[in-house]
């Protein structure tokens, strides 16, 4: 049986080290980490005492923490976590921070105290470093969104590449003013979609023109005020892309309103494929997010870090489609 210094002479490191990576109790890079853990992969190392719980002694419990109310893409990711706990015999329990900072600290600080085995972020305030001192103690995930730098479990889609791509299909139909609407929270899903938005307009020779890009709430009134900024402009975005379907919904209400005609002279675009893409006329062009799959997913992938020795803390993308519909064209087959 591998003993400790197997490991570490295999990794070419000190035991010490292989013990700070095991008990997380000290600074070691990402990359001794991942070599430390390679290394215990390949030669079968099981510590004398492992600190990780043995589901056949003790059920696991989960916390899942929502950022804010369950809306209908975190409905379906926690019926995919659901059905995978389920399977595992994972207990799960559910909260929600209302948007509040401290309400967030104060689950987070119930975890530390080994309240909960797990805690799964349906979307995060804490900053870079709040969740690389906190993994040092804790199992963590992200579930649709990530922190980069952060090294957390995480699992979503490559919102950068599905934004690509839709913008891509927007000018493809010959626009060349494209508005991008946003969101003032800067969060990781956010800004990666407006780097996707930057990319294709670069890639296909086209101005990045920074007043096209707005910065907004998620509310119905909000949409009209959002309306008449664009159409003050000397030169209206002829397509709109939205980082949400219920943003994209809105705008084509409020568009509609004012007699505009949706297709593809005029076009909007969401992202997420959720169920308000297809209740209205217009059916949205949008990108689909697998919420259910990264739901289970992430859930799998928290279990096996918080059984097994080998911890794995990249982001896992999911896969992603672009839905052509009534909103950019007429009708296609998807």
């Amino acid at each position: 049986m591998a003993t400790i210094r197997d490991v570490a002479e295999f990794a070419h490191v000190s035991a010490a080290t292989v013990s700070r990576v095991l008990k997380k109790s000290g600074p070691v890079s990402p990359e001794t980490e991942a070599r430390v853990y390679d290394a215990i992969e390949k030669l079968g190392y099981l510590p004398p005492h492992s600190s990780k719980k043995n589901i056949e002694n003790k059920k696991l419990s989960v916390l899942v923490l929502f950022p804010n109310s369950m809306r209908s893409m975190h409905s379906a990711m926690r019926s995919g976590i659901r059905d995978a706990a389920r399977e595992e015999g994972i207990l799960l329990y559910y909260a929600v921070c209302d948007n509040d900072i401290e309400l967030e600290a104060s689950y987070v600080n119930e975890l530390r105290h080994g309240i909960f085995d797990g805690l799964i972020f349906m979307g995060t305030f804490l900053q870079v470093n709040d969740l690389l001192q906190l993994k040092k103690t804790c199992q963590i995930a992200l579930c649709g969104e990530s922190v980069d730098e952060a090294q957390v479990l995480s699992v979503a889609v490559d919102c950068e590449q599905a934004a690509y791509e839709a913008v891509s299909h927007l000018i493809s139909l010959g626009h060349k003013k494209i508005a991008m609407i946003t969101t003032h929270r800067r969060v990781w899903s956010s800004i990666k979609k407006e780097d996707g938005y930057r990319r294709a307009l670069l890639d296909h020779g086209l101005p990045v023109e920074e007043e096209y890009i707005f910065y907004g709430r998620f509310t119905s009134n909000n949409s009209r005020y959002i309306l008449n900024y664009y159409e003050a402009m000397d030169e209206p975005p002829t397509a709109y892309f939205c980082i949400s379907d219920d943003v994209a919904r809105s705008i084509c209400n409020c568009l509609m309103e004012r007699n505009y005609e949706i297709g593809a002279k005029l076009s909007v675009c969401g992202f997420d494929d959720s169920d308000s893409s297809t209740s209205a006329y217009p059916r949205l062009t949008t990108v689909n997010q697998p919420f259910y799959d990264i739901g289970r997913k992430v859930m799998e992938l928290l279990k096996n870090n918080m059984t097994s020795v080998i911890e794995r803390n990249e982001v896992t993308y999911m896969p992603h489609k672009l839905y052509i519909r009534e909103s950019t064209s007429k009708k296609e087959d998807e």
